[in-house]
């Protein structure tokens, strides 16, 4: 059993995955976003650091997933039958 689901989008403007994630909450799916990474979040704002530039690209494009342990087969078929739908378009 996984902690965490999660995918990260390829080839994806920010608008698109904020659709493909509002298209899964849409369908009664608890997509959310991946965590902020560090340096963004306002309490370390200012704090010294370096380049970030590959933090900063991929933690918009990851949407977890439910991952609850009371998910069944057909909950996760459903999931994934909504994302191939979104993804065959």
């Amino acid at each position: 059993i996984s902690w965490l689901s999660a995918f990260l989008t390829t080839d994806y403007s920010q608008e698109e995955v904020l659709n493909l994630r509002n298209n899964l909450i849409k369908n009664g799916i608890d997509a959310r976003k991946f965590w902020k990474p560090i340096h963004l979040q306002l309490p370390y704002i200012n704090a010294p650091r370096g380049d970030c530039l590959n933090s900063e690209s991929l933690w918009w494009r990851i949407i977890t997933l439910p991952s609850s342990v009371d998910l069944d087969i057909t909950d996760q078929d459903f999931i994934i039958d909504i994302l191939l739908k979104r993804v065959s378009k």
